[in-house]
């Protein structure tokens, strides 16, 4: 025992044994072997997830050109059919049939489906961070910084969902139509989609900077001396300072969009307002979400790599040393799982819009020719050749995407044993109250 040498109070061979194979003496190969692996893991991670990001801006780069007008002879041209045929209405002011604004180029089942999933969304959303807000506020531990991050996330996506959910309840024709002809009223938003659409772009970028900032964060925890969360003045100083980047930073892509006369805040399925699909409405909206998405995505890849290579270097060995490798590698599942989780929720998100983008000269192209058709002839000579650019059953899948959130962040949530215990004993008050009735 005398010629072993302690180094911080462990002794010399027992910490080369502990930093190879967790107190066995596997040889070097192996543990070679199974780091390339891993590397071989992170890369093929880091190509999905920067894959699963740049999708929309594949799509949005990529638009498709719609054919060229056909040359009609005016002279002979049979003469407009009143009364309009439906949908259009008649302007008296224009002297001929319009669509009017409600007009969604949907089939009216998946008008209604889209309608069904979207309530059913906002509701599972709301609910959601009722729960998420009321756990935090009961668990300290989870209101210092940074783990109350995801409490500002998941609000600002609640408060996304209840801006469409008072849509929903003030009906389409109150809150996107300045008049009763789609063309004006798409000329002239109302005052509603004027400010729905400038706090939902506000919203969505404040989430992605917060995410982003989390993600960093992490990072900055895991490769510092201490895991433990920034405590006293530091941790004021910090929390102030990521507050004031992500709750101010929107304002400047608000105010790139208020400010453009190439872009404004458009109706997007008689749902919500979002900024036009020009160059500027891209730029200041998807692509910086993104960016956000794809380097937060990839911090927390780096801080599963960290967790699992280090997940066996301890100083201590045996059935400690078996119980801290599983604990760390159950918190790599986890982060590999949200990871996969958040990219997914977002090209969920953004991948329709930008497909719609895509394909918004042919779409516009064709609805233009099936409305032509219909102030000529009558609806069944009229084919609506529309309708294969509109996507509606992944726009359908993707209303979706709010109430996903949610459930990700309630699911991440209950991985912390404080919250499973608060849950049940509300559970049990619930029970006992229900009895009493």
């Amino acid at each position: 025992m005398a010629d072993i040498k302690v180094i911080n109070g462990v002794p010399k061979d027992t910490r080369e044994i502990s930093c190879t194979s967790s107190g066995s003496d596997a040889p070097l190969m192996p543990r070679e072997r199974s780091r390339l692996l891993v590397t071989f893991v992170v890369v093929m991670g880091l190509m999905f997830v920067w894959g699963v990001a740049l999708l929309p801006a594949i799509f949005y780069a990529n638009k498709l050109p719609a054919p060229p007008e056909p040359h009609i002879n005016t002279s002979i041209m049979p003469k407009p059919m009143y009364p309009c045929n439906k949908p259009l209405v008649y302007n008296d002011k224009a002297k001929m049939c319009m669509p009017p604004c409600p007009w969604v180029f949907f089939s009216p089942a998946e008008d209604y489906a889209l309608e069904v999933v979207d309530n059913f969304a906002i509701a599972v959303s709301l609910l959601s961070f009722v729960i998420i807000l009321a756990t935090w506020l009961r668990i300290k531990q989870l209101r210092l910084f940074p783990h109350i991050i995801p409490l500002y996330i998941q609000g600002l996506s609640a408060a996304i969902a209840f801006l469409l959910a008072v849509a929903n309840g003030v009906g389409r024709e109150k809150a996107f139509c300045t008049s009763r002809f789609l063309s004006e009223a798409q000329e002239n938003p109302t005052t509603f989609c004027r400010a729905q659409g400038i706090l939902i772009h506000y919203f969505s970028i404040a989430l992605a900077l917060w995410f982003l900032v989390y993600s960093i964060n992490l990072v900055q925890m895991m490769y510092s001396d201490s895991l433990v969360s920034v405590q006293g003045h530091q941790y004021r100083v910090k929390h102030i300072v990521c507050s004031l980047i992500c709750w101010l930073l929107p304002c400047i892509p608000v105010g790139v969009v208020l400010g453009s006369k190439t872009t404004k805040y458009d109706v997007v399925n008689m749902r919500s307002c979002f900024p036009g699909g020009t160059d500027t409405g891209f730029f200041t909206t998807t692509f910086l979400n993104e960016i956000a998405q794809g380097v937060g995505c990839t911090c927390l890849i780096l801080v599963a790599y960290k967790l699992f290579m280090f997940r066996t270097t301890t100083s201590v060995t045996g059935e400690q040393s078996e119980k801290r490798k599983k604990k760390m590698t159950t918190v790599v599942k986890r982060l590999v799982i949200l990871m996969c989780a958040y990219a997914l929720i977002f090209c969920l998100a953004y991948a329709p819009i930008c497909a719609l983008q895509q394909h918004s000269k042919l779409l516009d192209y064709n609805i233009k020719q099936y409305f032509g058709c219909l102030v000529f002839s009558p609806p069944e000579q009229c084919q609506k050749a529309y309708e294969k650019y509109t996507f509606s059953a992944t726009f359908i899948v993707s209303t979706l995407s709010t109430a996903l959130f949610a459930l990700t962040t309630v699911c991440f949530l209950a991985f912390n044993k404080q919250s499973r215990k608060l849950w049940i004993f509300w559970w049990s008050r619930l029970k006992i109250c229900c009895s009493c009735d």
